[in-house]
């Protein structure tokens, strides 16, 4: 995983809710992959929200 890819699993989930607020051609694969799922933002639109396989696989990338 790039590291620009564990930056915005990283930012998501420190975020209220784990919404990553991200441009999805930075991280255009981590929703494929099920990362994150594309859900409604209150506020901002259509955007991503980080998942519980998310925060396994940046647990996993901070552990190497």
């Amino acid at each position: 995983m790039k590291s620009r890819e564990i930056e915005a699993l990283k930012d998501a989930a420190t975020r209220p809710g784990g919404w990553g607020l991200f441009k999805q051609k930075t991280t255009a694969k981590l929703p494929e992959l099920g990362y994150f799922v594309k859900e409604k933002h209150p506020a901002y639109g259509n955007q991503f929200r980080i998942t519980d396989a998310g925060r396994a696989a940046l647990a996993a990338a901070e552990a190497k």
